[in-house]
């Protein structure tokens, strides 16, 4: 059986765990993409994300929770992306062990629509399944193209929720509305 943490998915598309040498790497492929596809929802143009999630005293501090794990996504070599779960993060009707969390999907906008987040969701399921889960799940904003994707995945909506404006205080209103999404395994 293969290792739940590194798979070749795709022609030329892998999946490669991180360390702490790769902090570099996540950062500005991160940014990158958050740019390329989400800099017009913000009031700041994505300053108060990027400082948020994308700092190298954030991902360090993330490094040193062993429940947290990032993931490069590479094309022929080239990092086009970042994945970053939460192993053990509860769902209503599940706990954190059953459960597994896909906080961040991000793919640069020249491997996007390539079946590069078909791969990753591929990798993602099979990573849940090696770990004994039950679910994943995921937030995704009502606005984004992206939920249509998850929903051909075989996500199914949770809930649906407002981002705080005291949580995230430069995001624009129309984009604050939220769906969690979930994918019994």
């Amino acid at each position: 059986m293969e290792k739940p943490d590194e798979r070749e998915v795709n022609s030329g598309i892998k999946v490669v765990p991180c360390t702490p040498a790769d902090i570099d790497t996540i950062i500005q492929t991160g940014r990158l993409s958050y740019k390329q596809h989400y800099l017009h929802i913000w009031k700041d143009k994505g300053s108060f994300y990027m400082k948020k999630s994308f700092s190298r005293k954030t991902v360090e501090s993330e490094f040193e929770n062993p429940n947290f794990r990032y993931f490069l996504i590479r094309r022929r070599g080239k990092p086009v992306g970042i994945l970053k779960l939460v192993r053990d993060n509860a769902l209503a009707g599940y706990s954190a062990s059953e459960a597994l969390e896909v906080e961040k999907i991000y793919i640069i906008r020249e491997a996007a629509g390539k079946g590069t987040g078909t791969k990753v969701m591929e990798f993602v399921k099979d990573y849940a399944r090696m770990s004994g889960k039950k679910v994943i799940w995921l937030n995704v904003m009502d606005t984004s193209p992206a939920q249509a994707f998850y929903k051909k995945a075989g996500f199914e909506p949770a809930f649906c929720y407002t981002i705080n404006v005291l949580d995230f205080p430069p995001i624009k209103e129309e984009y604050r509305a939220m769906t969690r999404m979930k994918l019994r395994l």
